[in-house]
């Protein structure tokens, strides 16, 4: 597989754990009292307006902050322990962590809101050993910033995938708000174990791709010692 393809395989990947983080964040948006699980940013300015308004719910808001804290620190320490598998298996503590949510949304809410923010922090927390696309590509904010950039960078092949791309990474989280928000009213109490379930495919589609970058690894090292014999 060439580089090239390798990266627009990381690309899709990147769009879909985009539309995941997009669902999770409108999920909880509406189940939680206004509060954002998956943009620490915005929900920054939620809890300092909150702390003055609602003390409580304030801090309720900052717990959200810390916790998704936690999940970018686990997963980092994670792909430093496991270089090989460092995409996969904090996905599969993000599935777990999205299933609690479910399992304790209608009896304890505050605990489902810190394990789907933390859950989101690990996700975003997937390309930290990416270039900079990658590791940007699950903030919308960012997105619009680089769209803007775009178009304003002249016509040239790379300012019109640099639109494309950018483009297409703030649209999926857009879609996956859109999915999330219709889940919520729509299927209220299933969420979350549909936001699982979406975890579980990630997990399948990254592992495929964790293997082919293995088998790359060992047709570059036979062909170096090819060269050296």
């Amino acid at each position: 597989m060439t580089e090239a393809r390798a990266r627009g395989k990381l690309l899709w990947f990147a769009s879909a754990a985009a539309m995941l983080t997009g669902f999770v964040d409108a999920t909880g948006f509406l189940s939680f009292g206004r509060l954002f699980v998956a943009s620490p940013d915005a929900g920054s300015i939620v809890a300092g307006v909150r702390l003055i308004d609602n003390l409580h719910a304030g801090l309720v808001a900052g717990g959200l902050i810390l916790a998704f804290l936690v999940g970018v620190i686990i997963t980092s320490l994670a792909a430093a322990q496991f270089p090989r598998h460092r995409r996969s298996i904090p996905l599969l503590g993000v599935g777990f962590l999205l299933a609690m949510a479910f399992l304790v949304e209608t009896t304890s809410a505050p605990v489902a809101a810190l394990a789907a923010a933390m859950a989101m922090g690990a996700v975003h927390g997937l390309f930290g050993k990416d270039e900079r696309v990658l590791r940007e590509a699950l903030m919308p904010a960012v997105q619009l910033v680089r769209l803007g950039e775009a178009f304003a960078g002249g016509n040239t092949t790379d300012r019109r995938l640099s639109l494309v791309r950018h483009a297409a990474l703030w649209l999926a989280f857009l879609t996956g708000g859109l999915c999330g928000a219709a889940s919520a009213v729509h299927l209220p109490g299933r969420s979350f174990a549909l936001a699982a379930v979406l975890t579980l495919l990630l997990v399948i589609c990254e592992v495929f791709l964790e293997r082919r970058e293995a088998l790359g690894r060992l047709a570059t090292a036979d062909f170096d010692s090819d060269q050296d014999g």
